[in-house]
């Protein structure tokens, strides 16, 4: 349905000859895409579809505001002709300003298609500001740079490719569509601090292809292909790569230092980074991006980055270390790389590429270096996470193990003694092993994870008592010993809980 040189159907006067020219249009972008994250018409609150009447004096705005939780309200609303100025049409898309009580709204009207938003557009004032015009000028000779450098996005659409596919694989091994299988990620590469910090420096890549939930790669996929084609573009195919790893990688390292225990994954560290690397284009002085432009992209990153570092720090599971040290590395290393958009600056990107390529890897390398080689207090608790990792794994098998002897006496497959028997040959020195593991592990005094230390061994010390209680009362018949067993043992089920709380602390 196009246009329509038809009489106002909401119009008194409908049917007789006039001026009016009315149009069906939307108030809010009509696309499949924009449609999911749709907003009402900012200033006058319309939403979906609508009409335009362009009357002798004046515009009329017909249309529905959204209420919550109740139908759409209808709405009329007039704009004197001598308000609008600035008319410009991009597609279907007509926009303009109108004057709004000493201040400037911008309206945006989607036609049907366009032919008529050209016809929507030539009815409206022709009338133009001074600033206007020299801001659209500068908008028009940005993009024919833009286009004259011949830059195409094509790394861009691989890494969404990569990044879905490598979801697909994770999700048909296990790992969830919606709620993570976090043991099984960290099989396939996630930045788990124990093991990243014990050797496997890999993961700091590997992890950034990797996400919890579809709804976490879904986001990621989105702010990448909103934001990454555009960026691409300025700085080339080859220079957007380099600024992508490097961003990844100064991301994933922010959070070893910031959550040394935590289990990170995802491209968003990478992402910021691509937002930082946008912000160091604009802003840098030898690229000689328009003011205009640069203050229009410069605020819409701002607000975004803004907008999901405080979303980040109020909400938790939010790695903000590493969408600030992506943010970071992308801002530095995109103002290393940042060159004109002019096919002459571009003639030759190699050395550039290479002498940025030295820099990031340097930069890498320093920044990781405390890492590489730690102090013996950084030592001491690097090795106490890495055995503590070692002795989840054995606790767990521990308690299998238990829970399958258990299993066995309540079925009558062995006896209430042979079940004795084989606690104190087969269970308890699993046990012994997880002790012997945080045992060996030294703190400092003042170190923050000494206190977790102490309560594990008390902990284990207390396990190991129980069993060994429970399993001479079994092999002895001996029911003080059973008693005496089982109140140490719901003394340390007590004790778990204030363990399980403290790692939640300072883990």
């Amino acid at each position: 349905m196009t246009i329509s040189s038809q009489p106002d159907p909401l119009d008194p006067t409908s049917g007789l000859e006039s001026p009016a020219r009315t149009f069906v249009v939307h108030f809010s972008n009509p696309s499949a895409w924009a449609r999911f994250g749709s907003q009402p018409q900012p200033h006058w609150k319309l939403a979906g579809e609508g009409q335009v009447s362009v009357e002798h004096d004046r515009v009329v705005l017909r249309g529905r505001r959204p209420r919550p939780f109740w139908v759409a309200a209808r709405a009329e609303i007039p704009i004197r002709l001598t308000d609008i100025v600035n008319v410009i049409r991009e597609g279907s898309c007509v926009q303009c300003h109108v004057r709004v009580s000493g201040a400037t709204k911008v309206l945006r009207l989607w036609a049907t298609d366009e032919q008529a938003a050209e016809q929507l557009e030539q009815v409206l004032p022709q009338e133009r500001t001074a600033e206007f015009v020299e801001q659209l000028a500068e908008h028009s000779s940005f993009n024919t740079a833009l286009t004259a450098v011949g830059a195409r996005p094509v790394i861009t659409p691989a890494l969404l490719i990569i990044n879905c596919m490598i979801f697909v694989c994770t999700v048909y091994a296990g790992a969830g569509f919606f709620q993570p299988n976090a043991p099984l990620l960290i099989q396939w590469g996630s930045n788990f601090g124990p093991r990243t910090l014990d050797g496997e420096w890999w993961r700091l890549f590997t992890s950034m292809f990797l996400h919890f939930g579809v709804l976490h790669l879904a986001l990621n996929m989105w702010v990448l292909w909103s934001i990454g084609q555009l960026t691409e573009k300025l700085f080339g195919s080859a220079h957007f790569l380099l600024l992508y790893v490097f961003a990844g990688l100064s991301g994933s390292l922010a959070s070893l230092y910031w959550h040394p225990s935590l289990n990170s994954a995802g491209a968003s560290g990478a992402i910021f980074g691509v937002l930082g690397g946008l912000v160091a284009f604009i802003v840098n002085p030898k690229t000689r991006v328009p003011i205009s432009v640069a203050v229009l992209h410069g605020k819409s990153a701002a607000i975004f980055i803004i907008y999901n570092l405080l979303n980040g720090f109020a909400h938790a599971g939010i790695d903000n270390a590493a969408h600030i040290g992506g943010l970071a590395g992308g801002f530095v290393i995109g103002w290393v790389l940042a060159r004109p958009l002019e096919v002459e600056a571009r003639h030759d990107p190699l050395p550039q590429l290479a002498i940025s390529t030295l820099l990031g890897a340097v930069l890498l390398l320093g920044m990781s270096w405390p890492l590489l080689r730690p102090g013996p207090a950084a030592a001491a608790e690097r090795e106490f996470r890495h055995q503590f990792e070692l002795f989840a794994e054995e606790e767990s098998k521990a308690l299998v193990a238990q829970q399958a002897l258990n299993n066995l006496e309540a079925s009558n497959k062995i006896t209430h003694r042979e079940w004795g028997r084989r606690i104190a040959v087969d269970i308890i020195p699993l046990w012994q092993s997880a002790e012997d593991r945080i045992s060996t592990s030294r703190l400092p005094a003042d170190s923050r994870l000494a206190p977790l230390r102490e309560a594990l061994l008390e902990y284990l010390d207390q396990k190991r008592l129980a069993l060994d209680l429970l399993s001479d009362a079994a092999r002895h018949n001996d029911p003080d010993k059973l008693e005496r067993g089982r109140q140490v043992s719901n003394m340390n089920d007590a004790k778990a809980e204030q363990i399980k709380a403290l790692i939640g602390r300072i883990y």
